[in-house]
């Protein structure tokens, strides 16, 4: 969440899309903003401070997600590229460290060879 991605037509509606298709939906705060009611009543995230970004809280919610439907076919999930380029592009923007990055290797979230082709892929985003 941030104050650009609040005011934009799109992200309203991907998260209203994901909700009207009883998906699950995360919000992270990156940047303080006014939030959308219907968000408002979903757990929000804080990770607006790098010293106390909420990891545990965010590993738990994904595992309680990954690991409580069984019934998702592979074909709702997104796919392991797109997850990549995400994580590449944030750490590109300096939005996430290498310790965050570490954090999710530890909890076997992303392997190791997935680790080296995000910095690849950041890289490759800083070079042009």
């Amino acid at each position: 969440v941030t104050p650009d991605a609040m005011s934009s037509q799109y992200v309203t509606y991907e998260w209203s899309y994901a909700l009207g298709k009883n998906k699950v939906v995360l919000p992270i705060t990156y940047f303080k903003a006014k939030v959308h009611p219907r968000l408002s009543t979903t757990q929000m995230l804080d990770f607006t401070d790098s010293r106390s970004r909420q990891w545990p809280d965010l590993i738990t919610s994904l595992h309680t997600y990954l690991d409580g439907d069984k019934s998702s076919s592979d074909d709702e999930l997104i796919p392991k590229d797109g997850i990549l380029n995400a994580l590449a592009d944030l750490l590109c923007a300096k939005r996430l460290s290498q310790a965050d990055l570490n954090i999710f290797v530890a909890q076997e979230l992303i392997t190791p060879m997935d680790l080296a082709e995000i910095r690849r892929r950041s890289m490759s985003q800083e070079a042009s």
